[in-house]
């Protein structure tokens, strides 16, 4: 369903202790915006059965020098997986098997002090040194190629585009920040800036979603809109519906004098702001995960209607899926099982979980491989033609 309709406005009061900025890049008008339903349908059924036709668990092999923590990004180099727990970048075959490494943390030329973030262009990985404020960028072979520095420090994410383009996003003002949104040149010289901070709080930066070579998909905390970005554009695409605007314009102004503790505090205190959420689009919509203070919720959504699987309900006090969602691609669902969300089970639960694990791992897995924390990740492809 296309709308005509007013963009979903963020706030723009600017708090009195803000610098003001003027953005290079401000939101282009849209004469039409793709809006999701308000409604939704919320299910406590089986995501899995209703959703997916085919789950694959992979234990991942490890080396020695090379184990993996908690899972934070899984990207793809065609039939690669790159993976990263925010210490180290290991590439695995679609089978789980250890290929190589990129990188490592260290001082060395080939290392990075303090990992990022990845984002993977083609045959290219760059990795965020958050440590130092650059980004570096590997080859497939684990080979440094080229090095950019930020003159002010590397924003919390960011998203690369053709010609070495960069897509910054930064979580909080400050006097050298003054933009959410930042794009640098191939040179890493500012080229454009957006979003200019209204609000005093730090919090998270925003997530980009890779569409083509020449644009992104932008969405962050406290606005309802996702926002398609260029090098020289920003412009509003969807409206997810998921909160009021006015409702988060009236909790921008009474939270702008709180301290950054109680502002969080308070963030996660109602139900009808997302303090989350995570977008991934499919061949029929969209894939969502977003939390607010009632719970975590697993959605698929299309122009008509919504509906949301609950993952976790904070009033039951129960957690429902033992996996995080981390990426989707070609209708594949990939996701972390983390062995310690699986302590916050009931037991029945945790035992069921514990023997789908099992039936559906590639390779044997025991009770003592989930529980010592063996790297698990879990494939899920979307059924077409599922319930929505």
């Amino acid at each position: 369903m296309l709308m005509c309709c007013v963009l979903c406005s963020c706030h723009d009061k600017t708090h009195k202790t803000l610098k003001q900025a003027e953005a290079s890049m401000p939101v282009d008008k849209a004469d039409s915006i793709l809006e999701w339903p308000k409604a939704s349908t919320v299910s406590y059924e089986s995501l899995i059965e209703n959703e997916m036709d085919s789950v694959v668990v992979l234990p991942l092999q490890e080396k020695s020098g090379q184990m993996l923590g908690q899972i934070v990004q899984i990207q793809h180099l065609n039939d690669t997986l790159v993976i990263s727990d925010n210490k180290r970048v290991c590439l695995y075959n679609s089978e789980g098997e250890y290929l190589s490494s990129i990188g490592a943390v260290g001082h060395g030329p080939n290392e990075y002090l303090s990992l990022g973030g990845m984002y993977i262009v083609e045959d290219s990985i760059y990795i965020k040194d958050v440590g130092v404020g650059r980004i570096l960028t590997y080859n497939v072979d684990g080979k440094l190629t080229n090095t950019r520095n930020f003159a002010d420090g590397a924003p919390q994410e960011f998203c690369i585009l053709n010609d070495g383009i960069v897509l910054g996003a930064y979580s909080g003002y400050r006097p050298n920040s003054l933009f959410r949104l930042v794009v640098f040149d191939a040179k890493m010289d500012i080229m454009g800036t957006s979003f200019p901070y209204t609000e005093p709080q730090e919090y998270v930066a925003g997530r980009f979603i890779k569409q083509q070579h020449q644009d992104a998909l932008f969405a962050y905390p406290l606005c309802d809109t996702i926002f398609k970005v260029t090098a020289t554009k920003v412009t509003p695409v969807i409206c997810m519906n998921l909160q009021d605007n006015q409702v988060v314009s009236d909790f921008i102004d009474e939270t702008s004098d709180m301290s950054q503790e109680k502002f969080i505090q308070k963030l996660y205190g109602t139900d009808k702001l997302v303090n989350e959420v995570e977008v991934y689009p499919y061949h029929e919509g969209w894939f969502l995960y977003y939390q607010n203070s009632k719970g975590s919720y697993y959605s698929f959504v299309n122009s008509q209607q919504r509906k949301d699987y609950v993952r976790s309900d904070i009033e039951k006090q129960k957690l429902y899926y033992p996996f995080s969602i981390i990426s989707l691609k070609d209708n594949w669902v990939y996701g972390y099982i983390d062995p310690s969300s699986l302590s916050y089970m009931d037991a029945d639960s945790r035992n069921k979980w514990m023997v789908y694990i099992k039936d559906h791992a590639l390779r044997p897995l025991s009770d003592l491989d989930i529980k010592n924390a063996v790297p698990l990740v879990v494939k899920m492809h979307i059924r077409q033609g599922g319930s929505i």
